[in-house]
Parts: C-alpha cells; sequence; structure tokens
C-alpha cells in the first residue's frame, strides 16, 4: 500500500495532461472564420501528396517526365516547400491540412491514431456537407477519416509497397468516375519507401516514381482544371542517401488560383502551413484563427481588385478576427496583432502551468524523502490528498496575473527547500533541481530536435549539447543522486524521460 503512494502524483498530472490544452491560455484555437463563398462554382478539391516528392526527381531526365511537363503549363503554378519541423508523414500531414505547425512531439502523440484539437481542412469540408474520399495508410486514416465519406486504409491490401501505390490509383479513377465523391486527398506511400531502400538514382527507384508518374497524368487528364482545383505536393522531401529533408514541391492549377496571382505576385516559395491557404481559398473553406502562414491577399495590399471568391475570402477573415475582439479597421494590423497574440500564448500557458509544477515538485520531494526514511509521517495520505486537491485547484482556478503567479510558485519553492533543509534532503532537492534544469536547456533548442532523429539538414547546434549533455548529466546526477557512477545509465534515462 505504501509504494501505491507513488501513483497518485502520477495518476493526477497524467490526468491534467490528458485534459488538454487550456483555453484561458491564449484565443480558442477552434475558433472559425466562416465564409460565404459559392460552393458549386468551385468544383472538385484534389489534393495529390507522393510521399517524399522532391524537385530533384520532378526535374531528373525521365524519371517524372509527365508530371515535369504538366508543370511547364503557364496555368499551373510550382512552389517550393519548407514541409514541417519535426519532418515525417504524421505532424507534416497536419501541417498542411491544419496550417500550424505540428511539432515533433505531436506527431509522435498521434501514433495513437488522435488527431490534435484544431480545426482542419477535411473537418471544415465535413461541415459544409461536401463528400470526402480518403486514401492513405493509417496515418492521414486516423487523423481525419472520421471526416471522409469514405476512407481507405492502403496498408489492408497485402502486395508490394509499388502495387499499393497502383491500385491506390485504381480506387482513385473509380471515385473519379462515378461523381459520388466531391474533394479527394489521395496518398501515394511507396515512394517513400523506393528513397529509403532503392536511394536517388537507381534503377529500382526510378522505376517507381515513373510507374507514379505516369498513374498521376492519367487523374491529371480526368479532372477539369476550369473548375477543379488540384495540388500535387510531398509530405516531405529527401535527400541522395534517401533521408528526408524539409525541402519538397508543390505543384497547383485550378480556376481560382488563376485569378488570384493575377491580382499578386507568385511567392516562390511557401511554408507547408501555407497550403491550408491555399484549399481553403478554392473550396470556399475559413480559415482557423490558429493558421499561422501568410495572408496572401491582405499582405500584398490586395482587398478589393480580386474576385468575388477573394473578396469574399477577404471580408471572412475580417469577420473572423472581429468577432476574435480585434480592431479590423487595418486588417493587416489586426493580423499582426493576432500573431502576437499567438507567439504570446505559449508565455500565457507557462505562467497559468508555474505554480502547478512547483507544487508537484515539492509533492514529488517529499514523496522521495518520506521512501528514503527521512521522516515518519503516521498520516501521510493527508498530505497526498491535499496535494492532489492543490493541484486540480490550481489547474481549475488558475487565472492569476503574471507578478502572482511567480509569487505563488516561489512559495512553493521556497516551501520545497526548507523542506529539504529540515529533513536533511538537499541531496534530493539538488538532484531534482539540476534535472528540470538541464531539461530546460534541451527545451531552448526544441526546434531542433527533429534533427536529433529524422532530418538530414546540416549541423545545427543543439545536436552537440544533446548528445554531450547525455552522458555528462548521467554521470553528475547518479553522482548526486546515488553517490555511485555505475547508476549513470539509470540517471540518464530519466534524463532523456524529463526532456
Amino acid at each position: 500500500m505504501r509504494r501505491l503512494v507513488f501513483l497518485l502524483p502520477f495518476s493526477i498530472l497524467l490526468f491534467l495532461l490528458l485534459g488538454g490544452e487550456d483555453s484561458r491560455s491564449g484565443m480558442d484555437p477552434q475558433t472559425v472564420v466562416e465564409t460565404e463563398l459559392a460552393e458549386g462554382q468551385s468544383g472538385r478539391l484534389v489534393v495529390l501528396i507522393i510521399d517524399s516528392l522532391r524537385r530533384e526527381t520532378l526535374e531528373a531526365p525521365g524519371v517524372m517526365p509527365e508530371l515535369l511537363e504538366f508543370s511547364t503549363d503557364n496555368d499551373v503554378f510550382v512552389f517550393d516547400v519548407e514541409s514541417c519541423a519535426a519532418n515525417f508523414t504524421y505532424p507534416c500531414l497536419q501541417t498542411m491540412f491544419e496550417g500550424r505547425q505540428s511539432p515533433f512531439v505531436a506527431g509522435l502523440h498521434n501514433f495513437t491514431g488522435r488527431a490534435s484539437d484544431g480545426r482542419s481542412v477535411p473537418m471544415e469540408l465535413e461541415a459544409r456537407q461536401r463528400q470526402l474520399g480518403m486514401i492513405s495508410n493509417v496515418s492521414m486514416v486516423s487523423l481525419y477519416g472520421q471526416y471522409a465519406a469514405q476512407a481507405v486504409d492502403v496498408e489492408n491490401w497485402s502486395m508490394s509497397h509499388l502495387e499499393r501505390d497502383l491500385k491506390t490509383f485504381d480506387v482513385v479513377q473509380q471515385w473519379l468516375e462515378d461523381d459520388e465523391l466531391h474533394d479527394l486527398f489521395v496518398h501515394v506511400l511507396g515512394t517513400d519507401k523506393a528513397a529509403h531502400h532503392e536511394r536517388p538514382g537507381t534503377e529500382g527507384y526510378q522505376h517507381h516514381f515513373r510507374a507514379v508518374d505516369q498513374r498521376s497524368a492519367e487523374l491529371v487528364a480526368q479532372l477539369d482544371l476550369s473548375r477543379d482545383h488540384l495540388i500535387v505536393t510531398g509530405d516531405h522531401g529527401h535527400d541522395e542517401e534517401g533521408h528526408h529533408t524539409r525541402n519538397t514541391v508543390a505543384l497547383m492549377a485550378g480556376p481560382h488560383w488563376n485569378e488570384l496571382f493575377e491580382v499578386m505576385d507568385k511567392p516562390e516559395e511557401l511554408d507547408q502551413t501555407e497550403l491550408m491557404y491555399f484549399m481553403s481559398y478554392a473550396a470556399g473553406l475559413g480559415l482557423p484563427l490558429h493558421y499561422e502562414g501568410r495572408y496572401f491577399l491582405v499582405e500584398n495590399g490586395v482587398d478589393a481588385a480580386v474576385s468575388d471568391q477573394g473578396r469574399a475570402f477577404v471580408e471572412a477573415t475580417k469577420q473572423g478576427l472581429f468577432e476574435a475582439g480585434y480592431e479590423v479597421g487595418d486588417l493587416e494590423l489586426a493580423i499582426d496583432g493576432h500573431r502576437r497574440d499567438v507567439e504570446r500564448r505559449h508565455e500565457r500557458s507557462l505562467v497559468h502551468h508555474l505554480p502547478l509544477l512547483a507544487l508537484f515538485f515539492l509533492w514529488l520531494l517529499i514523496i522521495f524523502t518520506r521512501f528514503a526514511g527521512r521522516f515518519a509521517l503516521r498520516h501521510s495520505w493527508s498530505i497526498h490528498l491535499g496535494m492532489a486537491a492543490g493541484c486540480v485547484v490550481i489547474w481549475q482556478l488558475n487565472t492569476l496575473s503574471v507578478p502572482h503567479s511567480l509569487g505563488l510558485s516561489a512559495v512553493f519553492v521556497a516551501m520545497s527547500v526548507g523542506w529539504a533543509w529540515r529533513h536533511r534532503a538537499l541531496r534530493y532537492l539538488a538532484w531534482a533541481a539540476l534535472l528540470l534544469a538541464a531539461t530546460a536547456l534541451i527545451g531552448l533548442h526544441v526546434r531542433e530536435w527533429a534533427d536529433f532523429f529524422h532530418t538530414r539538414g546540416g549541423f545545427v547546434p543543439g545536436q552537440p549539447i544533446f548528445y554531450t549533455m547525455l552522458p555528462l548529466m548521467g554521470l553528475l546526477l547518479a553522482w548526486i543522486r546515488f553517490d555511485d557512477w555505475k547508476r549513470a545509465p539509470e540517471a540518464a534515462m530519466a534524463f532523456c524521460m524529463f526532456s
């Protein structure tokens, strides 16, 4: 029974983490800009994601000749795209369909098949009662399959990667012929396997991409690009060794984009978040307020001399910002203010969590010293229940200003120091404090975390810092906590877990 006491604080922490993002830390991320665009004029929206597509492969002689020729058409717009920071399929799909960067940890989280709480293009298509067909593996299907009228997981097919890709196009061809589905999201996965296992330049690699290129051209031929809108892109790219890079490409064709680029300069490069802008513009959808990309019409000073589609899109942007409390007389200024609020959301979230973290730190310190035999307490459950109640109250009711939040946190920290001093547990306090400080330092390099694991992108300062600190922190923490160098591996693992 005594050991079960350990489970109580961690159970409370798990409950708080699963409780989701606190709405008091910033603007409601699910507020959506509604539009009044003419749905019937937009035709289909078809998004073809060729996994690991890169410009070098598209332009290589004889590898993807059909799409390369298609890209030279005057009505086709080609962009270099910087993919999501985490740079593998799950978070990159979230980034393009939700219009905001999905971090590496969110990508790992979504291996459970659970999407984020943010609004997405598939969600908005369903809200407009547009029938969506989706074909992918568990990645897209688990994230957004609930919004599709038909969702196919290709991993249920027992065949080679190339055969899966070709069968994917067979399914899409049937969908286009029967007209039951209005919009199509197609994810061709085997090209990523070809990049990893065959490597660029090999016959197997070129054969796979040529086959996908041919079937892509057949898909394009089935569309009416005077009404329909097509995006061909990759979730990420790859280098000459087949490792993921953040360099991919996007081809766009459709009437609303033609009108758009008649009144504004076409950017040469897009962030992957900005693909949502063009999908939403073409399909007559709104932009969520968590959208992180550029507002192209507004930022190019174009708010009147555009089509009905463009004017409605700008007015919808104004409406959404106005309803969120922004003064929209100067729309560009309102957008800048909104972006600053989004950037400060994480700071507000930290302020909200800081007293909770400080109280939790004190709680763990009491448990460590209690089970180390530093003190005896007949009714220890009263402390644990009080701490649990305190955590829940702070989480639910904390609307403190920054000074008050910092002050309350300082009180809990002082109580931790006092407790450690009274019960001669300063070594425990130092160990826990050093662990938190070290992981906070790693947190400063969170944008480079993807490069530790999955991405080739040149030298990143965070890499040697992370790998050097790993054994050093293991040795140091083992010495402070256990007074035993042999416990360094366990201490290093604790450091990794907290990081």
